[in-house]
């Protein structure tokens, strides 16, 4: 036994970091090394109790644990168990794709390159409307029938959401699009209470985020939230659950004055409680508006801004604000044609922390520092991490993706506009490779689980 143990943490640095190389060797030493009576370097890592393996396992991301599951089948059952917690990971970057499309392609910053994970059949050919607990969100659409689901790529695993067709506006949203347009665009945002579909609530923000809505999966129906009278109408920026919370931050006063309301709405045989944000105190940037002229092309400074709802590693809420410029061009097959491509290009991010006291954020509460935080920002659900915990990545910065679809009438855009933000001095880089941006597709940061 203590022959045993000194071989496993002799060899437990290799083994902890498990690259894709590493497990090569693993598998090829397998096959090359004769069976002999004397302990190998690997032959009786099978052998380990099990008390030091979950230790092990818990140092290990979800990525890791799939590639330890493969190492060994009798480690399969403890390495994916789910009650042991995985190690906090970087996400994926998952990058644009046409229509038809048989594989979805991730890249990993960590690894410097491109997974390509092959999409079940009855995936295939649909679109990622993005994702949420490691979990995608997949629209199917033919004319005014439209299938959404949740699909796993590692595990394969699918959970059927309600038809579209079930939310009143869908019929009427559809008609008015135009004929190159998807149905899928009616999904701006869905967010997973837990990465355990058996047990969760589904909430989903919809046409052109004027309709917040609830489910369950398998459910036949979505539960549609009608506010809290008839005459509340809002714009939905972002949907957020924490501490079994859905925190919702909309675009306008609610009962006349700026501060956060409490409710609870009931679906089925399940009950959500609600906390809405209010974050407009915050003046908009000065610049606003200012319009650059050029021949064929002009420049709206600071004329979009996106808001983003985001959890800090400590359990603090966080609102950022994306300030981005709009560049507007011409049609090159028509010289006498109005600016009317459109291109998104971020120009500042500004972080300001939620007041717990009143659930609202202000100027005072703008954050300069994240504290040794990296955030990965995007639409469709965003990540927060402690940036020491990964070689080679810098805190006090933000990860951006082009995540806004572009919809209009011309070629597919190529972006160039991922980049990381640093809020120390404010700079951007881009050293993100250019992608094709098909008209319908949007870039999302994806986090895997193998379960």
């Amino acid at each position: 036994m203590i022959d045993l143990m000194s071989n496993l943490y002799t060899n437990l640095g290799e083994y902890l970091s498990f690259s894709q190389s590493s497990i090569s060797e693993l598998l090829l030493g397998y096959n090359k090394k004769p069976k002999t009576d004397e302990p190998t370097g690997y032959g009786r890592w099978h052998e380990l109790p099990k008390d030091i393996m979950e230790i092990i396992i818990q140092r290990l991301n979800s990525t890791d644990r799939v590639r330890l599951s493969i190492v060994c089948k009798s480690w399969r059952p403890l390495v994916m168990q789910k009650d042991i917690p995985a190690a906090p990971q970087i996400p994926w970057l998952l990058l644009p794709h046409g229509p038809d499309c048989k594989r979805l392609s991730f890249y990993s910053l960590e690894e410097g390159k491109v997974h390509n994970l092959k999409l079940p059949k009855s995936a295939q050919g649909g679109w990622c409307c993005g994702s949420s607990k490691g979990w995608l969100v997949i629209s199917k659409e033919t004319s005014f029938k439209s299938e959404i689901f949740l699909l796993n790529p590692i595990s394969g695993a699918r959970r059927q959401l309600p038809s579209l067709t079930t939310i009143p506006s869908f019929d009427t949203f559809v008609e008015s699009l135009p004929d190159d347009h998807i149905v899928s665009s009616f999904i701006n945002r869905i967010e997973l209470s837990s990465s355990d579909t058996s047990d969760c609530v589904v909430a989903a923000i919809f046409d052109s985020d004027r309709i917040l809505a609830f489910c369950r999966p398998e459910d036949k129906s979505w539960s549609i939230f009608e506010g809290r009278d008839e005459d509340e109408e809002f714009i939905y920026h972002d949907i957020l659950f924490s501490n079994e919370t859905l925190y919702v931050l909309p675009s306008r006063k609610i009962n006349g004055v700026f501060t956060a309301v409490n409710c609870t709405f009931g679906f089925e045989d399940r009950e959500v409680d609600l906390k809405f944000l209010p974050a407009l105190r915050i003046p908009e940037p000065e610049f606003v508006g200012a319009i650059e002229v050029f021949d064929d092309y002009r420049i709206v400074q600071g004329g979009l801004l996106d808001t983003y709802l985001v959890e800090s590693i400590n359990g603090e809420l966080m609102v950022i604000f994306k300030i981005m410029d709009v560049l507007q061009g011409k049609d090159e097959e028509d010289e006498e044609e109005a600016f009317d491509v459109q291109y998104y290009r971020a120009r500042e991010f500004e972080v300001y922390k939620v007041d717990p006291n009143n659930g609202t954020c202000c100027m005072t509460c703008r954050l300069k520092d994240l504290g040794g935080q990296v955030l990965f920002l995007t639409n469709s659900g965003s990540v927060s991490l402690q940036a020491r915990d990964f070689n080679g990545f810098q805190g006090n910065c933000i990860y951006f993706a082009a995540d806004r679809a572009y919809y209009n009438d011309h070629h597919p855009l190529v972006s160039r506009d991922p980049g990381v933000f640093y809020l120390d001095d404010g700079r951007i880089e881009r050293s993100f490779p250019s992608v094709d941006l098909p008209i319908h597709s949007m870039m999302s940061w994806f986090t895997p689980i193998p379960w």
